[in-house]
This record gives C-alpha cells, sequence and structure tokens, in this order.
C-alpha cells in the first residue's frame, strides 16, 4: 500500500508597479530537496492563484523557488517546506471483532487464533469467538492507532470442526463512521469499503495475513464471520 502523501499549496504575495496578469508576465516555480542540485520543474502558474503541487512521497527539508517576469524584469523568491509526518498526531480507530455463527444452535468446536498487530507489536490475541457476527461496530471493541501506523491481521485455524468442514472468511473494511454494520444483510456503515476477504480453512493449520498501513480521515473493522 501506497505511503501517505502530504499536500503541499502556496499563494504568491508581491507588490508590483504594474499588474501582473498570466498575459504579461510568466511566472514559474520548481521544488527541490535542499541542497540537492535537481530541481523539480511545475512549469508556469497562475501568479494570482493557488498552486498545488504534486504529490511527494519522499520526506525531508525542500526548497520552493518561484520566478516572476514582467517589464524586462525577473524576481525570484525561494522558501522552504518540509516532508514528514504530514498528519501529525491524527489517531483513528481499529475496531476488531472475532465471532463464528452457530449452525442448527450448535457451534461446534472449530478454534481460530485471532491476532493484530501494530508496528509489530500484538495487540489483540484471543481464540475465544463470539456468535454475535452482524452487530454494527460501535458494539466491538476496539483500539487506536495513528496515521501511519502498520496493521497486520492474521488469523490461524487452529482446529476445524466436523471433519474439516470450517467454511468462512476473515475481512478487513474502511468506514469513514464509527457505527453501523459491515457484514450480514444490507451493512449501515457509512463509506463502507471492502479491503480484504481471505478464507479462514477448511484446513487445519490454514494461516491468513493482510497488512495495511492506517490512512487519515477512515477507521477500519477488521473482523471474522465463519460456521463451525
Amino acid at each position: 500500500m501506497a505511503a501517505a502523501q502530504c499536500e503541499i499549496s502556496f499563494e504568491i504575495d508581491y507588490t508590483s508597479s504594474i499588474p501582473i496578469t498570466s498575459a504579461n508576465s510568466t511566472t514559474t516555480a520548481s521544488y527541490e530537496i535542499h541542497g540537492s542540485g535537481n530541481p523539480t520543474n511545475i512549469g508556469t502558474i497562475d501568479p494570482n492563484g493557488i498552486t498545488i503541487l504534486p504529490p511527494i512521497q519522499t520526506p525531508g527539508n525542500y526548497d520552493l523557488t518561484v520566478q516572476i517576469s514582467a517589464g524586462g524584469v525577473l524576481a525570484t523568491r525561494t522558501d522552504s517546506f518540509q516532508i514528514g509526518n504530514c498528519y501529525g498526531n491524527e489517531t483513528r480507530i481499529i475496531f476488531y471483532n472475532h465471532a463464528k455463527r452457530t449452525l442448527n444452535g450448535d457451534s461446534f468446536n472449530t478454534l481460530v487464533n485471532f491476532v493484530i498487530r501494530k508496528n509489530g507489536e500484538i495487540v489483540v490475541d484471543s481464540r475465544d469467538a463470539n456468535t454475535q457476527y452482524d452487530t454494527p461496530i460501535d458494539k466491538w471493541k476496539s483500539f487506536e492507532a495513528k496515521v501511519g501506523d502498520r496493521i497486520e491481521f492474521l488469523t490461524d485455524l487452529i482446529k476445524s470442526a466436523t471433519d474439516g468442514k470450517t467454511t468462512g472468511d476473515m475481512f478487513t473494511f474502511s468506514t469513514t463512521g464509527t457505527s453501523g454494520t459491515v457484514n450480514g444483510t444490507n451493512p449501515t456503515a457509512s463509506d463502507l469499503q471492502l479491503l480484504n476477504s481471505q478464507a479462514i480453512g477448511p484446513n487445519n493449520g490454514t494461516k491468513r495475513i493482510f497488512a495495511f498501513v492506517v490512512a487519515p480521515k477512515v477507521n477500519y473493522a477488521l473482523g471474522t464471520d465463519f460456521f463451525q
């Protein structure tokens, strides 16, 4: 998954004895990592508008240079900006629910290990599944993660009950909300997006993993939904 990107925009504040327009002048801009000597030219820009730089993924200290040429006079200004922790300490919510359905009133004895790691550290490790597979996510357990954190969701089918017939999935959704359902009939969580779904079984020892980087403005729902 691509790393989070920083959006850099700027306006030009200038004083001139003649009006500066796109018709009677040339305004250009470029940026480079400080001291690199390898600028990226973004071409001609509107001197009276807002300019947004292309997405930048490489962290570092950058120089931004703007040149205005009008009436035979060239003016140059260089300023700086930094690409690093674009979203500061923004936190998002990771909802999770280890659930299996009953069949004819019997949940059988399938055993699935349910693990979530954040930046390599285990934050959830459980084999105790409940039967509430379709409850709203605000009823699920949860923890916080910062934008840019790496989340790994793992399942391990320790025991496949009833002659190895365990069926169902481990899944990961994103949502802009903090309530509503994500599975079952007609899910109601806002702006719901399925990021990953994998079969848990059916064989003993089946292991699944899905990893992602926490993005801004969305929360996540990690869960299981399986029979037997």
